[in-house]
């Protein structure tokens, strides 16, 4: 399950992280109505800000998505997420608004049996994931394409449910070909 953060003032996330913050995010089972590329997402004191590198101007489209997690609680907390090539999947869009099918999306055919990483962030501590740094390595017709990221809390032990993955816009990148 996927929940995407989108934003509005309003619910709670069914994960372990309760939408705490009006800033603007909501969980939404499906469809990421809205472009804000630079915001961030703050649940249950934890934010999430995601951004990517540009792409070159020859080639296939090759960029990173970056995601950082920062501690905005006055104590210190430990989020887990999961590592390696599962740190961060990018999926790419054609529509601003991400309503429509990926070009491309990273989850297909993801395996994910990688180590996790468990962080303990002091106050305003902040811990940083990435994607794979060639991907996604395609062909896209010149033009504007819009970028999310997905990381993968990983549920506490003895919890009941694995929580959802996380999907947030990381802005957006133009390609100019011949």
């Amino acid at each position: 399950m996927v929940r995407r953060l989108l934003p509005a003032c309003a619910g709670s996330l069914l994960l372990l992280l309760p939408v705490v913050s009006c800033a603007i995010w909501r969980s939404e089972g499906v469809g990421v109505k809205a472009d804000h590329a630079g915001a961030s997402a703050t649940l249950n004191g934890i934010r999430f800000e995601a951004r990517n590198n540009g792409v070159p101007s020859w080639g296939p489209v090759v960029t990173q998505v970056r995601i950082t997690v920062t501690n905005t609680l006055a104590h210190d907390t430990t989020v887990t997420f999961l590592t390696g090539n599962c740190a961060a999947l990018m999926r790419v869009y054609h529509k601003p608004d991400r309503s429509d099918t990926p070009l491309y999306d990273a989850t297909v055919g993801a395996e994910c049996y990688v180590p996790e990483m468990r962080s303990k962030l002091a106050p305003n501590g902040s811990v940083e994931l990435v994607s794979a740094p060639d991907g996604p390595g395609i062909e896209l017709r010149s033009g504007r394409y819009y970028l999310t990221v997905l990381v993968t809390p990983v549920a506490p032990k003895g919890a009941e449910e694995e929580p959802a993955r996380i999907e947030i816009p990381a802005g957006e990148i133009d390609v100019f070909r011949p």
